[in-house]
């Protein structure tokens, strides 16, 4: 049994947008860190801007580098399974 079609269609258009999101929103919660002068916030700022590139970093991999390697997992087991079949007789009962 499935999801209705109108909350599988909404999910679909927002599982895409979902990581984006996070990454704009934590740099748009990081920037008043980051444009802030006074001497307090100083001390601030070094922390602010790895937590950005490591949120840039982190999409980075989950959109572009883990959907790559399921690829390519995907690839070498298509390629053994024809290999597989190619040596290995069929088994008889």
């Amino acid at each position: 049994m499935g999801l209705p079609a109108p909350l599988m269609h909404w999910r679909q258009r927002h599982a895409k947008t979902g990581p984006q999101l996070d990454f704009k929103k934590s740099i748009a919660g990081l920037t008043p860190i980051l444009l802030e002068r006074s001497l307090q916030a100083q001390f601030l700022i070094p922390m602010a801007i790895s937590l950005g590139f490591g949120v840039l970093f982190g999409t980075g991999i989950t959109l572009l580098l883990a959907p790559s390697l399921y690829m390519i997992l995907d690839d070498a087991h298509q390629v053994l399974a024809g290999v597989k079949a190619r040596f290995v007789p069929p088994r008889t009962a």
